[in-house]
């Protein structure tokens, strides 16, 4: 509520085309419930269609979707959530991710099939059935540049 008088389009379960330095861009937000396979459909309706010519940016809240996004052609699916694991072990990593694929897609850069996947551990800290503390699982800020 404290940015709805902002001049920002939200992409709560909407897609915004656009061209970047003549290149066009789809920017897909999904709204995430918790339900994976729920929201994969709607991943699904949502970029129905979408040319493949075209940059895909989505955005969603945890790496969940993964499977759905490597399969629809997604180019760069941005995510937080996991936030690392906010508590690592030294060679064993995140204890904790809250994620369907646990350790699979716990921090940072992964990449599938054409799609690259970042999570980012973020500024936060978890208090819904994980430790509101970190270890070994520093925030982040992420600058992303995009470039032909």
């Amino acid at each position: 509520r404290i940015f709805e008088d902002l001049p920002i389009t939200w992409l709560l379960d909407a897609v915004k085309d656009t061209r970047i330095n003549g290149h066009a861009v789809r920017l897909a937000g999904l709204r995430c419930t918790a339900n994976r396979h729920l929201d994969g459909a709607r991943l699904r309706r949502l970029l129905d269609g979408a040319s493949e010519h075209t940059f895909t940016l989505l955005l969603y809240h945890s790496p969940d979707l993964m499977p759905e996004a490597v399969e629809l052609g997604v180019d760069l699916y941005l995510c937080g959530h996991t936030h690392g694991g906010q508590i690592r072990l030294p060679f064993f990593g995140a204890v904790f991710t809250s994620s369907d694929f646990w350790k699979r897609y716990e921090m940072g850069r992964y990449e599938k099939s054409g799609t690259t996947l970042y999570v980012s551990r973020g500024l936060g800290l978890e208090g819904l059935g994980a430790p509101r503390a970190r270890f070994l699982a520093p925030p982040e800020i992420v600058l992303w540049t995009l470039s032909s």
